[in-house]
């Protein structure tokens, strides 16, 4: 087996990697009526009420999730 090669297999996306670590948010992707992708979005487990947390992208939802944790959501 050539080691310079990257291995196939199951890595885990961005996405999934955000969720594992905030696992006490809800962390989805905004559909619009048309079928296209919109925000990033992020609410605390079991809250419904609240306005979500939004960015255009995983690394800035990530950003917003890391501020909110800091006070205490």
């Amino acid at each position: 087996m050539r080691e310079d090669l990257t291995p196939l297999g199951c890595v885990p996306s961005a996405v999934e990697v955000l969720q594992g670590d905030f696992p006490d948010w809800d962390i989805w992707r905004e559909r619009s009526p048309g079928g296209r992708h919109g925000d990033w979005c992020a609410r605390p487990v079991g809250d419904q009420e609240s306005e979500p947390l939004r960015h255009a992208n995983v690394e800035g939802l990530r950003d917003l999730l890391m501020a909110a944790d800091l006070q205490g959501s």
